[in-house]
C-alpha cells in the first residue's frame, strides 16, 4: 500500500478520515494483544513511519473511509455490522444476541458488552489506510500476503487455518434469546 496514513482513534478527529473509498488495515497498538483463546495466531508484523505494528484485519470501504471505518468499527456499537467487531466480541467471548428478535441470523453483542469492545477496540486498534477508488484487488492481495488472523473470508493460507476454524466456531455459537438475557 503506498500512502499510507495511520489513524488513532484515541488522539485524532474522524474529520481526519476521508469521506472516500479506499482499504483498510486493523493494527495492534504496540503491547496490545487480541483476546486469548485455546489456540494463539501468528500475527503478522507490517511497519509504517519506522514503528511496527500487529496486523490483524484488512477490510475495504465501498464508499467512505470515514463512515465505514470509523462508525461501523469503532462509534455504533453494533456488531451485527461489523465482522471485526463480531470476532474479537467473540474472543472475549461475549453473548450473542439477535439484532431483531425476529432475526436470529444476524446477531450483535449486549449493549454493556458492546461499550466495553468499543472501549478495547479505542485503546488497543489503530487504523492505517489508503484511498483508492477500486479497492477489492487490493484487499485480495493484502489478505493473501499478510494473513489477518481475523479476515476468515477470502484466507486461503494455510498458517491460522486453525485459529480461524475455532474463531469461525466461536462466532456460531447459539444467540441468547431475550428471555434468557
Amino acid at each position: 500500500m503506498t500512502n499510507i496514513k495511520l489513524f488513532d482513534p484515541m488522539t485524532m478527529d474522524s474529520n481526519t478520515l476521508p469521506n472516500v473509498a479506499g482499504n483498510y488495515v486493523f493494527l495492534l497498538r504496540k503491547g496490545s494483544h487480541l483476546p486469548k483463546v485455546d489456540i494463539e495466531p501468528k500475527i503478522p508484523e507490517v511497519t509504517l513511519d519506522g514503528n511496527t505494528y500487529q496486523a490483524i484485519y484488512t477490510g475495504i470501504a465501498s464508499k467512505s473511509l470515514k463512515k465505514r471505518d470509523y462508525r461501523n468499527h469503532f462509534v455504533d456499537n453494533d456488531a451485527s455490522r461489523s465482522t471485526l467487531r463480531k470476532s474479537i466480541g467473540s474472543l472475549f467471548g461475549y453473548d450473542l444476541i439477535p439484532r431483531k428478535e425476529s432475526d436470529l441470523k444476524h446477531k450483535k453483542i449486549k449493549p454493556a458488552d458492546e461499550e466495553k469492545l468499543t472501549e478495547w477496540m479505542m485503546s488497543n486498534l489503530l487504523l492505517a489506510f489508503v484511498e483508492n477508488a477500486a479497492p477489492k484487488p487490493l484487499e485480495e492481495k493484502l489478505i493473501a500476503e499478510l494473513n489477518p488472523p481475523l479476515n476468515l473470508e477470502k484466507n486461503h493460507n494455510m498458517v491460522n487455518k486453525e485459529f480461524r476454524a475455532l474463531l469461525s466456531k466461536l462466532r456460531c455459537r447459539p444467540v441468547i434469546r431475550s428471555t434468557e438475557r
